[in-house]
């Protein structure tokens, strides 16, 4: 095969794959969006958890180290358990992401994600009533791959 034949082959298979690239690009979420305005009204010893739930919606999880205690531990704590049991720690989750993916096929391919999530965890004391809260939100750091 000569030179020629060559070259235009492999410039024709350069141009197949670069026809053949592509992009794609998709986001999504899980949970609800967080009211962050009204994190501020939460008043530890105050706030009740109907308000937090007013507030806030339905929680993404809740936790009770008292119902954890009644299902490992035997049958005398379940007959000492207060009634009704009480969800004494409330999580909100909200995460978003997006996603775009680049390629060019057999030569390479590049994924971008960018996410972005949020958590409000709230204590509950014995009364029903805010005793801790936490807020955090994560954010992809400038520069980090720049």
């Amino acid at each position: 095969m000569s030179a020629t034949v060559k070259k235009l082959c492999l410039l024709g298979g350069v141009l197949l794959a670069v026809a053949c690239s592509g992009c794609i690009s998709f986001s999504g979420h899980f949970g609800t969006r967080i009211r962050v305005e009204n994190i501020p009204r939460i008043e530890p010893g105050v706030t009740t958890r109907e308000e937090v739930i007013a507030w806030f919606g339905p929680p993404s999880a809740f936790f009770n180290p008292t119902l954890l205690d009644l299902i490992v531990g035997g049958e005398d704590e379940a007959e000492d358990a207060p009634a009704p049991l009480l969800n004494d720690v409330y999580t909100y989750r909200y995460t978003e992401n997006e996603s775009t993916i680049f390629f060019v096929p057999i030569l390479f391919g590049l994924i971008d994600t960018v996410a972005v999530s949020e958590t409000l965890t709230i204590f509950f004391d014995e009364s029903g009533r805010v005793e801790y809260h936490a807020y955090r939100r994560d954010v992809p750091r400038p520069g980090k791959d720049d």
